[in-house]
């Protein structure tokens, strides 16, 4: 088993990071190999793993500014523990829209959601 932010990079619903985010909205990672922690010196207490990206890009920006994207994601993750709806200044309705539940966190957001919150917030 690799780590947890390895496996980010890669599963489709795993527990999203900002840099999981950037990541994805720039290319297509998978997880080419795992690397035991033994490995390293020190020891870390987690596994690694080598990570290709491919078909990197900025189309996903296409219909988005790429800044203010991020502008959402950072704001969105600024309090990691916090219902995102409190993080954010958006309408329960935008949730709704985006197919994001009411106590949704940042971390549960597929990139496809943190584009449609970034697409209707004013």
């Amino acid at each position: 088993a690799g780590s947890d932010a390895s496996q980010n990079f890669a599963l489709p619903r795993s527990k999203e990071s900002i840099l999981s985010i950037s990541v994805k909205a720039y290319g297509r990672p998978e997880i080419i190999r795992y690397v035991p922690a033994g490995y390293f010196s020190p020891t870390p207490k987690v596994d690694s793993a080598v990570i290709k990206i491919s078909n990197i890009s900025k189309n996903f920006f296409q219909d988005i500014g790429e800044k203010k994207f991020f502008e959402t994601v950072k704001k969105g993750f600024s309090q990691k523990r916090k219902m995102l709806i409190n993080n954010l200044k958006v309408q329960k309705d935008d949730f709704i829209v985006c197919n994001i539940g009411e106590k949704a966190r940042a971390e549960n957001l597929s990139l496809e959601q943190w584009k449609c919150l970034t697409f209707l917030m004013k």
